[in-house]
This record gives C-alpha cells, structure tokens and sequence, in this order.
C-alpha cells in the first residue's frame, strides 16, 4: 500500500458527524482520488496527535475541512503542523459558514 500523496483531514464535532465537504472533494479528484485518504478526528483529539497521525502518512498535500465548530481547534492542529519539520504543503477547505478565520491563512 503507498501512502497517500492527499490527506483530507478535519475535526468533527463527535465521531457520528461525517464531513460532508471533503467526501465530495475526494470523490471529484479525479485520478488523484485514489492517491488520497480520508482522516477524520473529533474535536476532542489531543492536537498533537492529531498532527502526528496525518503526518505519519507523509503527504504532500493535507487539506482541512474548517467549520465554524471547529475552527479554534484546526487553528492548532494547523499552528502545529506548520512548525513541524515537513514537505507537506496545507490548504484549507472553508464552506461560507465557517465564519471569519484568524490565525488561519
């Protein structure tokens, strides 16, 4: 199994809350689907572990799906990420509801 060059990641509310969002980006990659994967925590996760389980695949690109429930803690998970020595470039995936975003880009 090669590691995934996408990881699709976001904080959910509780584990029964599915991300709506990056299911639909995923399954319009394209031939670039099969070359990424789904990581899906709750907001609860210790943001650490949370950067170690996504960066353990190496990606070369983690996008995060924010919401406006969740965006406090992705701005730690990303703040982290950031300082971690790494190649994986970081997009985020914001729908209109998420609110205005502070610390993140």
């Amino acid at each position: 199994f090669a590691m995934p060059a996408i990881v699709l990641a976001t904080l959910n509310a509780r584990y029964s809350h599915a991300s709506m969002g990056l299911r639909c980006l995923r399954a319009n990659l394209g031939e670039l689907r099969e070359r990424s994967v789904l990581r899906e925590f709750v907001i609860g996760d210790d943001p650490e572990q949370i950067v170690e389980t996504i960066l353990a695949d190496e990606p070369q690109v983690v996008g995060f799906g924010v919401y406006i429930w969740n965006l406090r803690q992705t701005e730690a998970v990303v703040a982290i990420c950031s300082s971690e020595p790494s190649s994986s470039r970081l997009t985020i995936e914001r729908p209109c509801d998420a609110g205005p975003a502070s610390g993140i880009p």
